[in-house]
């Protein structure tokens, strides 16, 4: 029997990398034109994503300690 919770944390890594592949695309896409107010924008959106993915990260971690631990 698959954990729940497990299974949400996953899903909430999972969505946190996939905006991170969408920042990097907007990033690459800003990076092929003049605009540096966009490319700017494009890495400060990035950057956001890297941070929240890093939480969802650090997330899954802390709560599977805890489970063990309360095994």
């Amino acid at each position: 029997m698959s954990d729940p919770k497990q299974s949400e944390l996953d899903t909430l890594y999972a969505d946190a990398d996939a905006g991170v592949q969408e920042a990097r695309q907007r990033v690459r896409d800003a990076s092929a034109g003049k605009d540096s107010a966009r490319l700017d924008t494009a890495l400060d959106e990035l950057e956001a994503a890297l941070a929240h993915r890093e939480a969802a990260r650090l997330r899954t971690r802390e709560d599977a300690w805890i489970l063990t631990a309360l095994g």
